[in-house]
């Protein structure tokens, strides 16, 4: 696999992650390289633990919704 193929793909597994985010309910925000996501969580800021936000990146890492 090139380097350049490498990358494409790189690409379009973040696009699947993000699109996936949105259908299932985030806000998404760039700042420079950094992306954001928020979503409402009865109005409360909330910091997850490593168990949440790993079952929010496996959540977010498929085109397959529910």
């Amino acid at each position: 696999m090139s380097s350049s193929d490498c990358e494409d793909r790189i690409h379009l597994q973040k696009l699947n992650f993000i699109y996936s985010a949105l259908n299932n309910g985030w806000s998404i925000k760039k700042n420079k390289d950094t992306f954001i996501f928020s979503k409402k969580h009865e109005n409360r800021r909330e910091v997850f633990n490593d168990d949440y936000l790993t079952k929010f990146v496996l959540d977010n890492s498929t085109l397959a919704h529910k």
